[in-house]
């Protein structure tokens, strides 16, 4: 049985709750949804400020997790490499023009589209070809503009960069290794240049300090005062560069 909603405020802000009796339950449980929204599940036998105290008793662990739902990255774009897509690159989009051409797969850049040339296939081969024709685009495209900047922000930075890696990554943006080997995400070309150099000056920061210690971030800021707000909106537009 639902009792509806309720509402209780913890200084300025509002706690809406919805409140869900059962004659099994001997103990209060609060939920936070991934929508945020939540619900008290309680005993049939106990009242409205009995829940009320409860609710309040743990508002700030309710806050903490609706503001941790809030801040989750937004899940990844899905592409069905059809024309009439859009990809992005250096922050700009291009929209995707497949075309039926004999010969080996490639990709043009042109007047604002991708355009990919792939042999007569089944819809299901076609798009695994384009797939892998753009993801082979981004790498050569990352070795080249990833590698530039590494190049500069790693003599501004005065440290000796190991061997540099390009590859398709699900999770990670850019990563160091013990030897000094940097590994980058070939999606990361996809972002506007602010962010790739954030990713650069990131990983390069780790030649110098391992972890992410309050010494890590001050080495960051020096070379780049500004890498907060870059930080910030490759988490939430990081979703969109996706191929």
């Amino acid at each position: 049985m639902t009792a509806g909603a309720a509402v209780i405020e913890i200084g300025t802000t509002p706690i809406t709750y919805t409140i869900t009796y059962s004659t099994r339950r001997k103990t209060v449980g609060l939920l936070v949804h991934p929508s945020g929204d939540v619900e008290v599940k309680a005993p049939d036998t106990m009242g409205y400020e009995e829940i009320e105290a409860v609710v309040r008793q743990r508002a700030a662990w309710v806050l903490a997790k609706q503001q941790a739902m809030r801040s989750r990255p937004a899940p990844a774009l899905e592409h069905r490499f059809v024309s009439g897509e859009t990809f992005l690159y250096l922050g700009r989009q291009y929209r995707l023009r497949v075309e039926e051409s004999p010969g080996p797969s490639g990709v043009l850049l042109k007047g604002g589209f991708f355009v990919v040339r792939v042999p007569p296939l089944d819809d299901n081969d076609r798009r695994r070809r384009v797939r892998t024709a753009l993801r082979r685009w981004y790498r050569r495209r990352a070795t080249e503009t990833v590698g530039r900047v590494v190049a500069r922000y790693a003599g501004l930075m005065g440290v000796e960069v190991g061997e540099v890696r390009y590859k398709y990554l699900v999770q990670r943006w850019g990563s160091c290794s013990r030897a000094g080997n940097l590994n980058f995400n070939i999606r990361i070309v996809m972002a506007p240049m602010s962010q790739v150099e954030y990713v650069v000056a990131h990983e390069l920061c780790h030649l110098l300090h391992r972890d992410h210690s309050a010494k890590f971030w001050e080495a960051l800021r020096v070379v780049m005062p500004d890498y907060a707000p870059r930080r910030e909106l490759l988490r939430t537009e990081g979703h969109r560069y996706s191929i």
